[in-house]
């Protein structure tokens, strides 16, 4: 999209340029939201009233070190008209910036709509400001929103009695942009209890420790990682998943499945020393691919599983995903499953 500079005139501006040289940082014209996503998905709403969600991550990058993002406007879009506006106030945009960000050159914000599915929305164009430095810097970006058309057909890779402990974005889940659609899963007893043992607190104790991860379609792996040690329950240790080469594994064990049709199927925190494929290996829907662990950026025994549009881990964009051999078509946080 295009960035707009006003405030400053040409002439000022030549003048600007012969005193500062050519680092002038305020003379910046690419887009500050360059690397934001332009294609956000949307999923129902859980509950009644007909609402539909979706998200919106802005990567920012401040065209001065001194510039404030002073105004933030979203216009829902339908063929074109005007559906809806929201105008972020100024304590609204503040509180939008994450802790820990507001002094930053690079910094993101999260825009989450809660809308009626009857303004058929199909684009939003977010319009916002920086001031400060020496000059002021509009930018527009255009964000096409539409329902994903899954290309392959997924079957839950956890099998067993499991309850889900995060579910999509609006579900009090993920809200990074490649697991936003990410589902977390614990497994239960057959009498649907979390733990084997409620005396003892282990990994061990929790009814889906060990328990068989499968394929959840067919493909080939294209990420293989193995060998992270397993968090102890009820502690966290980061460097328990610290790589050789300085970098994190935040994945813990993990394997990554290429599906086809740009869909790469993720599952996360398997056990150490469980994982039953190797990288270039083509695997079916259903076959067995590790078990149920605690390893990595993992609080407890679970299931993380999610489909992104590239092969890493984390990378690239989320997928919005349905199984189906589940009744339910969007899982929630607090949805019991039974297959």
């Amino acid at each position: 999209m295009k960035t707009i500079v006003v405030g400053v005139g040409l002439s000022a501006l030549l003048l600007a340029l012969m005193i500062c040289g050519s680092s002038s940082a305020h003379a910046k014209s690419d887009d500050p939201a360059a690397r934001t996503f332009t294609t956000s998905f949307k999923v129902p709403f859980p509950g009644p009233g007909g609402l539909e969600s979706w998200l919106i991550t802005l990567e920012m990058q401040r065209p001065d070190p001194d510039s404030e993002l002073t105004s933030l406007r979203a216009t829902l879009l339908r063929e074109g008209s005007v559906a809806k506006q929201i105008t972020y106030s100024s304590d609204a945009i503040g509180g939008l910036i994450p802790q820990g960000y507001e002094t930053k050159a690079d910094f993101y914000i999260d825009l989450l709509f809660h809308e009626p599915i009857s303004l058929r929305t199909d684009q939003v164009s977010i319009e916002y400001t920086f001031t400060g430095g020496r000059s002021t810097q509009n930018g527009t970006k255009v964000v096409e929103v539409r329902s994903y058309e899954q290309a392959n057909s997924y079957i839950f890779p956890l099998s067993g009695k499991a309850i889900l402990t995060a579910g999509y974005f609006n579900s009090g889940g993920h809200l990074a942009p490649a697991t936003l659609f990410a589902v977390d899963a614990v497994g239960l007893t057959e009498s649907f209890a979390p733990v084997l043992d409620s005396v003892e607190e282990s990994n061990a104790s929790m009814a889906g420790w060990g328990r068989e991860i499968v394929a959840p379609s067919s493909g080939e792996v294209v990420f293989v990682e193995s060998g992270i040690p397993d968090q102890p329950y009820g502690t966290y240790d980061r460097e328990s998943f610290a790589r050789a080469d300085g970098t994190y594994a935040h994945w813990g064990n993990a394997v990554v499945i290429d599906h086809g049709e740009n869909e790469f199927g993720v599952i996360m925190h398997m056990q150490e020393g469980s994982v039953a494929v190797a990288l270039g290996d083509k695997v079916e829907q259903g076959q067995p691919i590790g078990l149920l662990g605690n390893s990595g950026d993992s609080y407890g025994p679970h299931l993380h599983f999610h489909v992104q549009n590239e092969p890493l881990p984390g990378r690239g964009q989320g997928l919005p995903v349905s199984f189906s051999d589940l009744s339910v078509q969007f899982l929630r946080k607090g949805e019991w499953i039974d297959r």
